[in-house]
């Protein structure tokens, strides 16, 4: 495994979002994550099979406030900025 050098609480809540998240619109299913080291790096993937959201929706995914409103996640409470702040954690 390639050695990551990160802020430990940083990633740590990263990935509290995201995983969060999928476990959030996943009323059924599965989620799975995986880790492997592709070039040198280590990649870590999130897929579920949640509600889903239209190709439009996705391009806004990580937008503040964003929340893909639909008669699917009216009931699913949030702020908007679990996404937001997880990109700029990332990226940072």
């Amino acid at each position: 495994m390639p050695l990551v050098i990160a802020n430990k609480e940083k990633l740590k809540q990263a990935l509290i979002n995201l995983i969060g998240n999928s476990i959030k619109y996943t009323e059924k299913g599965s989620i799975k994550i995986t880790i492997k080291v592709a070039d040198d790096k280590l990649e870590l993937k999130i897929a579920d099979t949640g509600i889903g959201m239209a190709a439009e929706e996705q391009k806004h995914l990580f937008e503040k406030f964003h929340r893909v409103q639909n008669e699917k996640t009216a009931k699913i409470t949030g702020t908007g900025l679990g996404l937001w702040i997880t990109k700029q954690i990332i990226e940072l």
